[in-house]
């Protein structure tokens, strides 16, 4: 079954984007991907403070380069994790 939805001109691009770039088959192939993604909640003090470690390697000159690629890699590990299940990794320092 299938119905027709609106979506925002500017998401529509998004997706259409991906889809040229072969991130997708098709735009419903992209649609369905971003339906299934988690919720994004605010940054808590908690996270912030998870971060810093990070963020002050990056000042140290230690981080690598954020590509397309890395940027793809990330969203597809955290995207196997999350349909496996797996809780998220407590940060250790």
């Amino acid at each position: 079954m299938s119905i027709p939805i609106r979506i925002r001109d500017e998401t529509y691009a998004i997706l259409e984007r991906h889809v040229r770039a072969g991130d997708f088959p098709d735009i419903d192939a992209a649609l369905e991907q971003a339906v299934q993604l988690p919720d994004v909640e605010p940054m808590t003090q908690e996270i912030w403070d998870a971060l810093q470690p990070a963020m002050a390697q990056i000042e140290r000159g230690e981080g690598i380069e954020f590509t397309r690629e890395v940027s793809l890699q990330i969203l597809a590990e955290a995207a196997a994790l999350y349909h496996a299940g797996e809780q998220s990794r407590q940060v250790v320092n």
